[in-house]
């Protein structure tokens, strides 16, 4: 049945429970192709990932398992940081201003103050250097086995 017919047959719940299936299934076969294709790692100094929970150590991790009394993973994806604020650039601020309000064909040189706008955004995106978040990185993978023998606690395995 074509997916432009199932409004008409099913309520709302079940088209949610189906879209939901269906992002499930497609998530799942893209870890399974990332897991194959990730390198293999036991010990890990830093921060990880388990679904879309981030953990700041595999310490803060174990300990998450113990308490809540979760079923512990096979593996967890390892946190790369990445820059929050990157460049900055002129045109990119300004451009839905632009686009919205101004003439056809108006581009950021027809502004005054670009150039002092520019220097204000580099010492901006300087001054956030050092913010960053995580996101998982899928070249490595962090197998939990031998964290599951440790308990962690620091002396997991070792590199």
């Amino acid at each position: 049945m074509r997916r432009s017919c199932l409004p008409a047959v099913l309520t709302p719940t079940e088209l949610d429970v189906i879209n939901d299936k269906c992002h499930e299934a497609r998530e799942d076969a893209l870890n399974k192709e990332r897991f194959a294709k990730a390198a293999k790692v036991e010990a890990w100094d830093g921060g990880v990932w388990l679904g879309d929970q981030y953990f700041s150590s595999m310490d803060e991790l174990c300990d998450h398992l113990e308490s809540h009394g979760e079923e512990w993973p096979e593996y967890v994806w390892p946190a790369a940081p990445q820059t929050v604020i990157g460049k900055l650039d002129v045109a990119d601020v300004v451009e839905n201003q632009i686009s919205d309000r101004g003439w056809e064909d108006m581009e950021t040189s027809d502004l005054n103050g670009v150039v002092e706008l520019q220097a204000a955004l580099d010492k901006f995106v300087e001054a956030n250097a050092a913010v960053k978040s995580y996101r998982p990185d899928h070249k490595v993978v962090i197998l939990m086995a031998a964290w599951k023998e440790t308990g962690a606690r620091n002396d997991g395995p070792q590199a």
